[in-house]
């Protein structure tokens, strides 16, 4: 994950195997707060199919700490990709 306090941040997944881009939407690869309010934003898988980014369309709020979530993707092959959890906070301004 990159970014600053007062700029948006941009969630980066890798995977080891290509996804299919098709299983990548805003049910299966999302950020949310602890409140499990999502974050509106975009994805981009990227054109080797080896990562999807999520950037959100305005800044996070400070002190506030956020879930990136992915499930049900799937590789090229069709099979189940597993799923992934993980949190950070936002430094306070």
């Amino acid at each position: 994950m990159t970014g600053g306090t007062s700029y948006c941040r941009t969630s980066r997944l890798q995977f080891s195997e290509r996804i299919n881009p098709l299983t990548i939407t805003g049910s299966t690869f999302f950020v949310q707060t602890s409140s499990e309010v999502r974050v509106v934003g975009s994805l981009t898988v990227a054109a080797d199919r080896l990562s999807v980014t999520f950037t959100p369309t305005s800044r996070l709020a400070p002190s506030t700490t956020y879930q990136v979530r992915a499930s049900n993707i799937t590789g090229l092959a069709g099979q189940a990709i597993s799923s992934f959890s993980s949190s950070f906070t936002t430094a306070a301004q």
